[in-house]
Formats: C-alpha cells, sequence, structure tokens
C-alpha cells in the first residue's frame, strides 16, 4: 500500500484502533468523522480531519482528494437506525440512494465503496491493521462452556448466519433450543439486554459474520461493553464467529469473563 489512508469514522474505539495501527505503520491518516457519531478526540490524533454529517459523500470524496488518498476503510459502527434518522442527503447521496433496491447496510455501504472507487479511491479491508484483535478457534477462557451450552450453540449457529445473510442482523440469544432475541436495527447491547431479560441465567449470546463476510464494512465486533451486559446473570456463554469478529480490549475482557464466570468460544463458520 501507498503511504496515505483514509478512514472513515464510526463510533468507539474501532477508529483510534486503525489510526493508532496506520500510523505506527508509518502512513499519513486522513479522517472523515462523522457528526453526533465519531469521537471528538479523533480530530487530535489525526494527520488530517473533517467533520461530515452522513450523507456528505462529496464532502467526503473532495476531502479524500485534497489528501491524495488512494485507499479508505470504515472503521467503527454508523448504525443502521443512524442512517435513517440523521441521513442529510447532498446531490451526490441522492442520485447513489436512488440507485439501491434495498436499503439494507450491505448495500449502502456497497454503493458508497462503487462510488470512491469510481474517484480513484478503493474501499479496502476494515481488519487490516487488526490481525491481533481476530480471535483464533477456541475456547477463549478458563470457564468452559457446559454440554448444554454447546447444545444450544449447535442449534442457534446456523439460525444466526441465516439472519445475518438477510442482513437483518449479527446476534441471536438462544437458551434450551429457543431463540429469545434477535438483532435487528437496536443493535448488539439492546438485543442482549432483551435476552436476558427473557431468558435470566445460561444464556447463550451468538455472534457471527455474515456468509462471505465483506471485511470492508459492519464486521462483527464485541469487547468488555459486551460482557459486562452478560454479567448481570450468572453462566452466560458469548460465542463468536472465529477470525471474523474483532474484539476489543481482548485480555482485559477475557480476565474479566473468567472472574464473572462468562464463557468465550470462537467458532469457526
Amino acid at each position: 500500500m501507498e503511504g496515505k489512508i483514509g478512514i472513515i469514522a464510526g463510533e468507539g474505539k474501532f477508529p483510534f484502533l486503525v489510526l493508532r495501527e496506520a500510523k505506527r505503520s508509518g502512513f499519513h491518516v486522513a479522517v472523515a468523522g462523522i457528526k453526533g457519531i465519531s469521537s471528538p478526540e479523533l480530530e487530535q490524533e489525526a494527520d488530517s480531519f473533517l467533520w461530515i454529517n452522513i450523507g456528505d459523500v462529496g464532502k467526503l470524496v473532495e476531502f479524500f482528494i485534497q489528501n491524495k488518498i488512494k485507499k479508505a476503510l470504515l472503521a467503527g459502527r454508523v448504525k443502521h437506525s443512524s442512517i435513517y434518522k440523521e441521513l442529510s442527503p447532498d446531490p451526490i447521496t441522492e442520485v447513489l440512494l436512488k440507485q439501491l433496491q434495498d436499503k439494507k447496510p450491505t448495500s449502502i455501504f456497497r454503493k458508497l465503496a462503487e462510488f470512491l472507487s469510481s474517484k480513484g479511491i478503493e474501499f479496502i479491508d476494515s481488519t487490516i491493521f487488526l490481525s491481533n484483535f481476530l480471535p483464533k478457534e477456541g475456547v477463549l477462557t478458563k470457564v468452559n462452556p457446559s454440554q448444554r451450552a454447546f447444545e444450544d450453540i449447535e442449534f442457534g449457529w446456523e439460525i444466526a448466519k441465516n439472519i445475518a445473510k438477510m442482513d437483518i442482523g449479527q446476534t441471536i440469544v438462544v437458551k434450551d433450543k429457543a431463540v429469545i432475541a434477535v438483532e435487528a436495527m437496536e443493535g448488539t447491547d439492546e438485543t442482549l439486554k432483551r435476552g436476558i431479560a427473557l431468558g435470566g441465567d445460561g444464556v447463550v449470546a451468538i455472534k457471527v459474520s455474515r456468509p462471505e463476510q465483506d471485511m470492508r464494512f459492519d464486521v462483527p465486533v464485541v469487547g468488555l461493553s459486551t460482557l459486562n451486559i452478560l454479567s448481570t446473570v450468572k453462566n452466560p456463554v458469548l460465542c463468536i464467529e472465529a477470525e471474523k469478529t474483532i474484539f476489543f480490549d481482548i485480555e482485559e475482557s477475557i480476565k474479566f469473563a473468567n472472574e464473572r464466570g462468562i464463557s468465550i468460544i470462537a467458532r469457526k463458520g
């Protein structure tokens, strides 16, 4: 890759990790932060920075071209609900939206990637600097899932994959071979809270990637905040897709999970 890279920054820690790893690798980093979503602190760390609204595609492209960016990535979640509620489309975005057959997250981001490509900017794998944050297959905690939990994982895995394939969500909550909660536009945290409220102790949360996941956007993410929610019940299990799920604060999270009796397993798709 060349010595410059662009980041479209969503929420959370993801943009900071990519920014810091890219700079550590010697890249000049230009960051476009989304108003009301991205952290203001990104502006202090980026080599170049611009605030945009959701839907400012023209402004985004102009910024990247001015900074001679040929490769860019999306780092951090942009909630589907935010796209619906806060979209302020510029003329370019209005044209792109009219070309969509649907407004699924994947459809929207692929259309953006297609447009960036037409301007000489390649949308690249968002995990390119984060290989150490993608756990490999196996039980990650000292606490092993019970036989019942393994059976729930086996039961729920293909259901979760099918829901992800339809671009509905990436997370389900299961207990006793029954699906308790399914993620949609509300996001993972709210899905877990709903599943815990209904299922109580021993729930199994399963988070997967889409079949043939496009690693350029909407890659599954878990972290300490995920485990904080699960820790409100006894003997919960978190099953993630190995090598396809970004795990933030992994060492701290596993320590926390071991202390709280949470089992974490990474399973191959």
